[in-house]
């Protein structure tokens, strides 16, 4: 960071960004992504028409084409590298491999995926923004609305997780090419942790939650060379306190416990349900994050590489 007074600077444009609700809907999205138990349970609907599941990715998740056109009422029909839905006001053919494709009927004209629709040895795979042709609206992380107005649960796989030495932290890998670091504290007597703290390269954020890619790629761009992580604490009870993170890379410390965090939004001394702590810590010139680095939080420890 080149001075203090530009970090004060860039963290009051992201603060600012992050306190509207739609992108405050984003950091919820990009929670439910890392697989915060109490976002998960905060999107969850009372009654829902059923379920769509679907695998992680970036930017949309993954729906197997049947499943899409169940949720749709959609008629799937295949031939070799040729996908078409079909409902009684739209036809949408899609191609593998590709991300273009054509619609027909009550929403014609050329439709672009936000990735390729892809044949698998398990059937045709298709980002759940397929559905958009139909009038599928994705309304929250973990629900979508269908044409007629039908709410539907979205349940995505939880995201890879490697355990690492201590069994309190892992890493976790959300989307291709994002990696997070995920801490909880010490369980209790029924080995529930009440509090956890996320950390990611804040650059990569967008990977997760693309409505974050205009605010983070403005902050990054006044930053420079800089670096800068992402920290998000959450806790299952109201009024937790939570202490920042440690960062060491070959044996040196980089980052003393707390130090160069800005809180974007909500406050390290009342994390809670649906209040979760959402800060970033400025890293040190030159910090390399293509080489391993050390996260300690509340005595526990976690290396990562954030980038390849």
């Amino acid at each position: 960071m080149r001075d203090r007074s530009l970090c004060t600077t860039l963290c009051t444009t992201l603060r600012t960004s992050l306190c509207t609700p739609c992108l405050l809907a984003a950091i919820l999205t990009l929670l439910v992504g890392l697989g915060a138990p109490w976002a998960a349970a905060q999107q969850e609907t009372d009654a829902t028409a059923g379920v769509l599941q679907a695998l992680p990715g970036a930017p949309q998740p993954w729906v197997r084409a049947d499943r899409l056109a169940h949720v749709v009422g959609a008629e799937v029909v295949a031939d070799g590298s040729v996908l078409v839905l079909r409902t009684e006001g739209v036809t949408l053919t899609l191609f593998d491999g590709s991300v273009d494709g054509t619609a027909a009927g009550l929403r014609a004209g050329e439709t672009s995926l936000s990735a390729p629709a892809e044949r698998r040895p398990d059937g045709w795979w298709l980002p759940l923004d397929a559905g958009a042709p139909f009038g599928l609206v994705r309304t929250g992380p973990r629900t979508v609305r269908d044409a007629r107005g039908r709410v539907w649960t979205l349940h995505v796989q939880p995201p890879a997780r490697t355990a690492s030495d201590d069994p309190r932290a892992t890493v976790l890998r959300p989307a291709p090419g994002a990696v997070a670091v995920e801490i909880v504290s010490e369980p209790d007597e029924d080995g529930v942790s009440d509090v956890a703290v996320w950390a990611t390269d804040l650059a990569l954020v967008p990977l997760l939650a693309p409505e974050l890619r205009t605010v983070v790629d403005e902050a990054l761009a006044e930053a420079g060379a800089a670096r800068a992580l992402l920290i998000i604490g959450t806790s299952r009870t109201a009024g937790a306190s939570l202490e920042g993170i440690s960062l060491s890379a070959g044996g040196r410390e980089l980052l003393a416990t707390g130090a160069r965090h800005e809180t974007l939004a909500g406050s390290a001394d009342a994390v809670g349900p649906g209040a979760p702590w959402i800060a970033v810590a400025w890293l040190p010139t030159g910090t390399r994050l293509d080489l391993p680095l050390t996260i300690r939080w509340q005595g526990a420890a976690v290396e990562v590489t954030f980038r390849r």
